[in-house]
């Protein structure tokens, strides 16, 4: 799941599920029955959202990423804090996986969700929530925080 832009909306079913949008799936080879991509790695988000990567590419962050803490009380809190809300979800043969219910009650997710894609991986939002983070940036001062402005 690599080059993974733009947004969805969608409605989580009655057992929790969500369908992966065909946009965040490699191309499916033709005449292939078996999902091209069987499990993904779900991590708690800044700002409430849920993460969603490759296995792998999850690995590879949270090697570098976690090799920044400090061996302290306070760096292994963090640890322990971020390793706990990893969870592999395996993807059936529609692409719909279920959001755990650990990480639906930390996005806050009820019924409706919005995911954004993020380059390597793709969030899954509570839709109420990222309507009002995306009220308060505008295009405008999106483009000026990377200099083109």
């Amino acid at each position: 799941m690599n080059n993974l832009y733009g947004s969805s909306t969608q409605t989580v079913d009655d057992k929790w599920r969500i369908r992966i949008a065909s946009k965040y799936l490699p191309p499916i080879p033709e005449g292939s029955t078996e999902p091209v991509i069987k499990r993904v790695s779900m991590i708690a988000g800044p700002q409430g959202c849920i993460k969603v990567y490759e296995p792998e590419i999850l690995q590879e962050w949270l090697d570098k990423k976690l090799a920044m803490l400090p061996d302290t009380l306070e760096g292994l809190n963090a640890k322990r804090k971020i390793l706990s809300s990893v969870e592999h979800v395996d993807v059936d043969k529609q692409y719909r996986v279920v959001l755990p219910p650990t990480l639906r009650g930390y996005a806050n997710i009820k019924k409706e969700i919005a995911t954004i894609g993020m380059g390597d991986h793709f969030e899954i939002w509570a839709k109420e929530t990222q309507d009002d983070l995306d009220e308060k940036m505008t295009f405008e001062s999106a483009f000026a925080k990377i200099g083109y402005l």
